[in-house]
């Protein structure tokens, strides 16, 4: 099987990405946002990770070579001419699947971060077979719990024990959390929005908690809503013709801007921050549930037990 060459030490992609998407469900700037020389169209420039979509980060150089090995095997395979060809591709896309699969998890415990920007975007893993998406992460986005554990080791013992550790439960399933970014500060919260990936009960968890659509994604979810306006500015999604279709916690929303996303973020950040029934939060369903095991005074009886055996 003959892949595309790629260069093993690349860089990490850049925050900063130049992209396509299609107008309707899509990402675009106004001109005084993203218009250069009276260039106009749905071009945007992502500044932060928060526009950095998977379909836009799977254009970006990757560095693994196992990721990059599996990314011009799905390429080759989307742009195969025949089923006949893509039955001959198959077997190979088993192989390199299930070893990114391992890498990835791998991946989500060290670097949580690139494991998200490592995503198969949507577009691409609905043209895969099933016996390769099988082997794909999992997809996570709704309300749940990210807490925030730890353990006292004995002294000489700490190298046998993780101090600190997380765990998220969403959707009655229990994750092991890795965390990066504002939430490695951020203490127990209850229903809250969270998103990532996961591989078995290993999560990666976005430190935003709102997620930008893909465009087939957008399409797809605004299809389903009998109105769409915008939460921020309480006017139609689309009166700026910048429309940006968004997922926070399980639910889908329709901004009227670029702007509105960070604004929305931001807000949910701050409700996450602060008490219960801040002002952050977009609506009552959005505050934040005060969390019995990281607020407030404690009474703690600490025990030590050294068993002789």
């Amino acid at each position: 099987m003959v892949y595309s060459k790629r260069e093993k030490n690349a860089s990490r992609a850049p925050a900063s990405v130049i992209g396509r998407v299609p107008p309707r469900g899509g990402l675009s700037l106004s001109p005084s946002e993203g218009e250069r020389d009276g260039e106009r169209g749905p071009s945007i420039t992502v500044s932060n990770h928060l526009f950095l979509t998977p379909d836009l980060a799977w254009r970006q150089p990757i560095r693994e070579e196992t990721f990059a090995r599996f990314h011009d095997w799905a390429e080759q395979y989307v742009k195969a001419a025949s089923d006949a060809d893509r039955a001959a591709l198959e077997r190979a896309g088993v192989e390199l699947a299930a070893q990114r699969r391992s890498e990835l998890s791998a991946l989500i415990r060290t670097d949580p971060e690139r494991a998200l920007e490592l995503a198969v975007p949507l577009s691409i893993r609905e043209a895969l077979p099933r016996t390769v998406t099988g082997l794909l992460e999992t997809r996570i986005s709704d309300r749940g719990d990210l807490a925030v554990l730890a353990a006292l080791p004995e002294p000489g013992k700490e190298s046998e024990v993780v101090p600190t550790w997380r765990t998220a439960s969403i959707g009655g399933t229990e994750y092991k959390a890795f965390v990066y970014g504002r939430r490695l500060g951020e203490p127990t919260r209850n229903n809250i929005p969270l998103n990532g990936i996961a591989v078995d009960k290993l999560l990666a968890v976005n430190e935003n908690p709102v997620r930008v659509l893909e465009p087939e994604e957008a399409s797809a979810a605004k299809a389903r809503l009998p109105k769409t306006l915008c939460p921020i500015s309480g006017l139609s999604s689309t009166v700026n013709n910048q429309e940006v279709v968004v997922d926070a916690g399980g639910q889908t929303l329709c901004l009227c801007c670029p702007s509105h996303v960070e604004k929305l973020n931001k807000r949910l950040v701050a409700a996450e921050s602060g008490p219960p029934g801040s002002s952050g939060s977009v609506s009552a369903a959005d505050q934040v549930a005060a969390s019995t095991w990281t607020e407030g005074v404690k009474n703690l009886i600490l025990i030590r037990v050294d068993f002789s055996d």
